[in-house]
C-alpha cells in the first residue's frame, strides 16, 4: 500500500539527469569532487566496498589569533533558539524546478504536476546573508553594541514564541523543547582566525577558483549589477548552526605574506635532476618576487578561472547563474531585507513560531474546486530566485 501520491519522476532520477549525484566513476567527477575529493555513497546499494578520492586541498587546524578572539557567554542554561526546521524535499514546490536550467516553477502549478518530465531541480537551498543584522564598524564599542544587537533579536523571535503560545491557549510555550537547541557561548564579530591550505597537482582554472573563493570582495554583487539601493564592499561565507537566524558570517581572504606556490614543471625538473622535491626547502617558488609577485600571480590565476567559465556557460562571467547566485547569497540584500521563511495562520492558530512557518506552507499548498469542477490552488508561491530582483514571499491568512 503506498500512502501518499508518488510524483510522476523519482528526484533521485533528476539529480542523475541533472550531474548531481555524488559520483561513482571517474569520468563523473565534478571540478569540486576532483578539487576536494570525494567518496562513493552508492556502493551499499550494490554490495560493493565504497570507493574515494582523495582531493588536492589540505586545510590545517584553524588558530585563533592572538588578542582577537573574544567570546560571549550565556551561562549554565545558554540562549535557547528557535525551533528549526529541516528540509523537506517532498514538499516539491521549493525544489523542483521549470526545466533543468532550474527555473522556478509558475504560481499556481499543482504540486502533483511537478517532478514530472521535462523537470529539473532548483539547486541548493540557501539562507542568504543577514546583512541586516551586520556593523562594519570594527570599534570595539560597535562591536558591543552589534553583539547585544543581535543577541537581543535572537531573544525577541524566543519571547515572541513564548507570547503567542500563552495568548492562543493559556499556556506559556516552554523555551526549551525537545525541537530547539540553546547556545551557550558564541564567536564574537570580529574575532579572527588562521588556517593554512596546501593545494597539489591542481590546474591554473582550478586554483583560480580557489583563489576567487578566497577574495571577499570577488564574492560581493558587483556595484554595476546590485540592483537594491545599497552596495556591499564583500561577500561573506556562512558558518555554524545558527545560519538561519543571520549568525555564523565570516570573510575569508588569503595572506600573501607567508603564502607561496610551485609551478608544476620546477617540481618536475628538481625531480628529474634529483636537486629538490615537493615541500624541499628552497624549493624556488612562482612568487619569489615576494607578496606582490604573489598578489599578481593570484590575479593571474583568477582571469584563467574567469575565462575557463566564460568560455564554459558561453557568456560573460558575471552573468553565469551559478556565480550569480553564489555572489548573492554571499552577499545578501540591502534596504533592510528580512531573510527567512514565510509566516502565516490558520484557524486555530497552533501557537509557536514554527507553526507559523507551517501554516503558510499549508495554506500556499492548499487546493480548492474551480467551477468546472477541477482542481486549482490558490496561491503556490515558489521561492524566488537567487539571481532575480528579491521578491519577498507574501504571508498568508486563513479567511
Amino acid at each position: 500500500m503506498v500512502g501518499r501520491r508518488p510524483f510522476p519522476t523519482p528526484p533521485a532520477d533528476l539529480l542523475t539527469a541533472a550531474r548531481r549525484q555524488p559520483p561513482a566513476t571517474f569520468d563523473e567527477f565534478s571540478a569540486a569532487d576532483r578539487v576536494f575529493g570525494t567518496v562513493e555513497q552508492r556502493a551499499e546499494e550494490r554490495a560493493e566496498h565504497a570507493t574515494a578520492y582523495r582531493g588536492h586541498v589540505v586545510i590545517s587546524p584553524i588558530r585563533p589569533e592572538p588578542g582577537s578572539v573574544q567570546i560571549t557567554t550565556f551561562g549554565k542554561l545558554g540562549l535557547p533558539l528557535i525551533e528549526l526546521g529541516a528540509p523537506k524535499p517532498s514538499q516539491a514546490r521549493f525544489y523542483s524546478a521549470a526545466d533543468p536550467t532550474g527555473k522556478p516553477m509558475e504560481k499556481g502549478m499543482l504540486k502533483a504536476d511537478m517532478y514530472g518530465a521535462g523537470a529539473g531541480l532548483r539547486g541548493f537551498k540557501v539562507f542568504a546573508r543577514h546583512r541586516n543584522l551586520e556593523d562594519q564598524d570594527k570599534n570595539p564599542e560597535a562591536q558591543d553594541k552589534l553583539d547585544r544587537y543581535v543577541r537581543e533579536k535572537v531573544r525577541a523571535r524566543v519571547d515572541a514564541q513564548e507570547k503567542r503560545g500563552r495568548a492562543q491557549d493559556g499556556q506559556s510555550t516552554k523555551l526549551r523543547t525537545k525541537r530547539n537547541a540553546s547556545v551557550l557561548a558564541w564567536v564574537r564579530a570580529g574575532s579572527t582566525f588562521t588556517f593554512d591550505i596546501d593545494v597539489t597537482n591542481m590546474t591554473g582554472p582550478e586554483l583560480g577558483a580557489l583563489l576567487w573563493l578566497l577574495d571577499p570582495h570577488e564574492l560581493a554583487v558587483p556595484r554595476e549589477l546590485e540592483q537594491s539601493g545599497t552596495a556591499a564592499d564583500f561577500g561573506v561565507f556562512r558558518l555554524g548552526r545558527g545560519r538561519p537566524l543571520g549568525l555564523g558570517s565570516v570573510t575569508l581572504e588569503v595572506l600573501p605574506d607567508g603564502s607561496s606556490l610551485v609551478q608544476g614543471e620546477a617540481v618536475t625538473t628538481a625531480y628529474r635532476d634529483l636537486s629538490g622535491c615537493l615541500g624541499a626547502v628552497g624549493q624556488v617558488p612562482v612568487d619569489s618576487g615576494g607578496t606582490e609577485h604573489f598578489t599578481e600571480v593570484a590575479k593571474t590565476l583568477i582571469e584563467t578561472f574567469r575565462t575557463a567559465t566564460g568560455d564554459a556557460v558561453g557568456h560573460s562571467f558575471d552573468e553565469a547563474s551559478h556565480i550569480a547566485a553564489l555572489r548573492r547569497a554571499a552577499t545578501g540584500y540591502g534596504d533592510g531585507v528580512r531573510v527567512g521563511y514565510p509566516r502565516g495562520s490558520t484557524k486555530p492558530r497552533q501557537g509557536d513560531d514554527i507553526s507559523e512557518i507551517v501554516a503558510w506552507f499549508q495554506l500556499n499548498e492548499k487546493v480548492s474546486t474551480s467551477r468546472s469542477g477541477a482542481p486549482k490552488i490558490d496561491h503556490g508561491y515558489a521561492l524566488p530566485s537567487l539571481t532575480t530582483d528579491v521578491t519577498p514571499l507574501r504571508e498568508l491568512r486563513e479567511k
